[in-house]
């Protein structure tokens, strides 16, 4: 059984993981049950030659419900750019 909590579409920025720039991950979708369901994220990353380059897919995951391993809920979409806009000064 898949609870659904609500419609949702919002924004977040954060410091990437290896400290290379920020990431934007929006929340979408009617289907949003947990933290990690229906969301896209882009990560910047600093590249002082870039002024902005062309998307790049990193890759797709499927989730599932934390409550029922079994069902499928969303995709989570990751890309990344490189910018300069992304770099500390």
């Amino acid at each position: 059984m898949v609870t659904v909590v609500c419609d949702v579409n919002v924004q977040s920025i954060d410091e990437n993981p290896e400290k290379d720039g920020i990431f934007l991950t929006y929340y979408h979708g009617h289907f949003i049950n947990h933290i990690t369901a229906a969301q896209s994220i882009i990560y910047f990353i600093c590249d002082e030659r870039q002024e902005m380059s062309n998307p790049f897919a990193e890759h797709v995951r499927s989730c599932g419900d934390p409550n029922d391993g079994d069902t499928v809920v969303g995709d989570q979409y990751h890309f990344f750019v490189q910018t300069k806009y992304a770099c500390k000064t």
